[in-house]
């Protein structure tokens, strides 16, 4: 299933302008960032590669983001023009954008049954490693794949640490269409293990023990391992459907956050 939905990974590629255009050319490209209002003038940091973009000829300081849509957020996605001289001088210019929502970890068991996904779509094309999680500067990255023409719900849970390895659950629940499918690029806060006040005591304990191995990671790198049912359809009706439990893991994240 997986190699069948790689040729989906397109969809969520990161599309990057070439740092050698010729002069007198353009390059337009879209982007996830990380929107820096810490320093003038602001600046974006593309959220898989950390390439930074700044100095744009109509984006210098915060109040300028609402007329991007990118106002009082900390990801966006945006689409970026960059212009090169005949001197080979690059003039990059924000066209348009959009806040990205960024959801919270799960801190109330579901009590809804929790259904089984297609798979999870590649994030990024590298040559031997197509990741399908994402994490920087605190955020996690992820787009599962469900068959449903709905994008459904999904529940991400903690559910134990070993050494520098968080590891957590992803659960949905959707109307199922076997003959469709559809993806949501989703956006996590791991902040939010810290956010314990209203969780209930199961996942309380384990959002604390994730926020604790967090803290003492803090001058190092940790990994996520995410776990989640996986379904694979007898479409030739040869046999039964096979539910399967599937594993994927981050890149090695910094937890200075």
């Amino acid at each position: 299933m997986k190699k069948i939905l790689f040729a989906l990974a397109c969809i969520a590629t990161l599309t990057l302008g070439s740092c050698f255009e010729e002069p007198g050319s353009y390059s337009e490209f879209w982007q996830y960032v990380l929107v820096d209002t810490t320093s003038t003038p602001i600046s974006l940091k593309g959220f898989y590669m950390g390439e930074e973009y700044s100095g744009f000829s109509n984006l210098r300081y915060p109040e300028q983001l609402a007329a991007f849509n990118i106002d009082d957020t900390p990801l966006a996605g945006v689409k970026i023009r960059v212009d090169v001289d005949a001197s080979y001088k690059q003039t990059l210019t924000l066209l348009s954008g959009y806040s990205l929502n960024v959801g919270a970890i799960t801190n109330v068991t579901p009590t809804d049954s929790l259904q089984p996904l297609l798979s999870l779509l590649p994030l990024i094309n590298y040559t031997y490693y197509t990741p399908t999680l994402w994490v920087r500067e605190g955020y996690l990255n992820m787009a599962p794949i469900t068959p449903s023409s709905q994008t459904g719900n999904y529940y991400l849970m903690p559910e134990k640490v070993s050494n520098d390895t968080l590891f957590f659950k992803l659960g949905a629940t959707y109307k199922e269409n076997k003959d469709g499918s559809s993806y949501k690029s989703l956006f996590y806060d791991l902040r939010t293990l810290r956010d314990t006040t209203k969780a209930d005591p199961e996942l309380r304990a384990k959002m604390r023990e994730a926020a604790v191995a967090i803290d003492q990671h803090s001058n190092d790198s940790m990994y996520i391992v995410l776990t989640y049912e996986e379904i694979i359809y007898n479409f030739n009706h040869l046999g039964k459907d096979t539910i399967v439990t599937a594993r994927d893991i981050t890149n090695c994240f910094s937890c200075d956050f």
